[in-house]
């Protein structure tokens, strides 16, 4: 077969035939967004999927902090959060009508439910970073902003052992002008309320 055919044939075709960054994370499209309350702040949970079976879920808090992310393509899982850094693993995905023990990842097109878990690497595994870095790179439907946070994060796995205390209280903590403002928001209401 010549490139030619080969080429054509690549270019009618949606199934990857090889591991292709810039398209597959071009098909990243925005599925969807939930807001979770938590005790003293509200995450936004963001998840952006793609007809190849691509997913990027990040959690981002009120500061715009990016707290936790995951990405899964071709069966690999990489993720990063303040806690534990980067660790990578394999998706391993099942029917439920097999098993009740795993957790949720999504819909099949039956409609029966795939639960899900990972299998962790001992160690990360190189690899299955960069290749999840080049897909963020090419999901120009992520915010730029955001995109770079996320490239940071599997770069550079900060966590919080290797932060300092003036470092983490000016990303996370809540400062005293913070507290101050929600103070007089509700000296306000319950003054109006009198």
């Amino acid at each position: 077969m010549s490139k030619a055919e080969i080429s054509s044939q690549m270019s009618n075709s949606d199934t990857v035939l090889f591991f292709d960054a810039r398209r597959m994370g071009e098909n990243l499209k925005e599925v969807g967004v939930d807001v979770i309350n938590a005790e003293s702040e509200s995450i936004v949970s963001r998840w952006y999927g793609s007809n190849q079976d691509i997913n990027l879920y990040f959690w981002v808090d009120q500061k715009r902090n990016i707290i936790k992310q995951q990405m899964n393509f071709c069966g690999q899982h990489v993720e990063w959060n303040i806690l534990d850094g980067v660790r990578t693993g394999v998706l391993i995905e099942e029917d439920q009508r097999q098993s009740d023990q795993l957790q949720e990842t999504g819909p099949k097109e039956d409609g029966a439910t795939l639960k899900g878990k990972v299998l962790y690497d001992e160690t990360p595994i190189e690899a299955s970073i960069r290749q999840a870095q080049e897909l963020i790179h090419h999901a120009m439907d992520v915010p730029e902003s955001e995109r770079q946070h996320l490239l940071e994060n599997f770069s550079q796995s900060p966590t919080l052992e290797q932060m300092g205390t003036d470092e983490f209280c000016r990303r996370f903590g809540t400062t005293l002008k913070d507290k101050k403002e929600k103070k007089s928001f509700w000296k306000k209401f319950m003054n109006w309320m009198d």
